[in-house]
Parts: structure tokens; C-alpha cells; sequence
């Protein structure tokens, strides 16, 4: 046997196992390749929802910042709505202290406060225009009375024991701070009221 057809068969065996290591290292580098793309996907998706969460979170963030934003802003507005009509209604009523109705509302809360008191003197503060009807309401009821004309105060008055135990602070302006939350919720919904078609 001669040495040439037992070379060309190992150059033949040596051939076909370097075409099959180099199908298999490139089925391998293919499948290295598919894997590492999967991946970079996986990797690009999990990236990508994170950021669309993160940007989702803070526009939900700005969002509520705004309303609350507005909202205070709303507040503000109806809060001073209701304060400039308070005022306007506490500019109102100081220029009306003959007006009969406001005497009559004067008289009922005199005569209700009184009925807080025990017998005896009664200290009383009241603006210079209503004293006159104080005086008479007092009088009438046989009530002891020392009035003082204040022209600091609201239209009404302000009644106290002489040893300061016992006050009743009967001015409007008292009264409508008293009734201030119950005014504005009124205030809102008439102006909302007043604002539909």
C-alpha cells in the first residue's frame, strides 16, 4: 500500500472534522449570539418599563401637585371672597345703626344675653350710635346697667360682669366669626348658584 491514499484519506477525515468543528463553533456562536440577543431584549424591555414607570410616577407626581396647587389657590380665592363679603356686610351695617330691624336684632340679643346674668350691675360697651337704644332696652328691662360708648366696636354690644367672670360679646362682627365656616359654605354655594346657566 502506498502512502498517497492513506494521506489524502487523513487529508480527508482532517478536512471534514475542521468542517465540522467549524459548523459546530459557529452553531454554537449562533446560538451565543441568539442568547445574548434575547437577553439585550429582556434587558431593553425591563430598561424600558422601568423608565416608563419612573416617568408614569412623576407625571403622577406633577399632577397632584397641580391640583394641589389649584386647590389652594381655590381656597384662597373663596376665602377671600368670603372675608370681602363679611366686611362689605360689617361696612354695611355700621353705616345702618338707626336702621329698626338692626335695633330689633339688638333687642332680642339683649334681652337673651340679660338672662345670662345674675342680678346686679352690668357692664356694657356698645358704638356711640346704638347707646341710645341700649340705654332705653336696659331701662325697660329694669335692668342696672353702666354703658360705655366704644366706637371700636361692630354694631351690637358687649356685656360683662363687674369682676370680668362673666362676658357675652354680642357684636356683629363677633357673631359673624362665630358663624364664619357655616357664612362661607352658604356664600359658596349661592355663588355657585348664581354662576350655572
Amino acid at each position: 500500500m502506498t502512502v498517497a491514499p492513506l494521506l489524502e484519506h487523513l487529508r480527508r477525515d482532517a478536512e471534514a472534522e475542521a468542517a465540522q468543528r467549524l459548523a459546530d463553533a459557529r452553531a454554537a456562536a449562533a446560538a451565543l449570539a441568539s442568547a445574548l440577543d434575547a437577553r439585550l431584549t429582556s434587558h431593553r424591555a425591563a430598561a424600558l418599563a422601568a423608565a416608563q414607570r419612573e416617568i408614569v410616577h412623576e407625571t403622577d407626581a406633577r399632577r397632584d401637585a397641580a391640583r394641589q396647587r389649584a386647590a389652594a389657590t381655590t381656597l384662597g380665592a373663596r376665602q377671600r371672597f368670603v372675608t370681602r363679603v363679611l366686611d362689605a356686610v360689617l361696612a354695611a351695617a355700621a353705616t345702618r345703626t338707626a336702621d329698626p330691624s338692626l335695633v330689633a336684632w339688638m333687642a332680642s340679643r339683649f334681652e337673651t344675653a340679660v338672662e345670662c346674668f345674675p342680678p346686679g350691675t352690668i357692664r356694657a360697651r356698645t358704638p356711640p350710635a346704638l347707646a341710645p337704644a341700649l340705654r332705653s332696652l336696659a331701662q325697660r328691662q329694669g335692668t342696672p346697667l353702666e354703658l360705655r360708648e366704644d366706637d371700636t366696636l361692630s354694631p351690637g354690644f358687649v356685656l360683662e360682669r363687674p369682676d370680668g367672670a362673666l362676658r357675652v360679646d354680642a357684636t356683629l362682627e363677633s357673631l359673624l366669626q362665630w358663624e364664619r365656616s357655616r357664612l362661607a359654605i352658604w356664600l359658596m354655594r349661592t355663588a355657585a348658584a348664581d354662576d350655572q346657566p
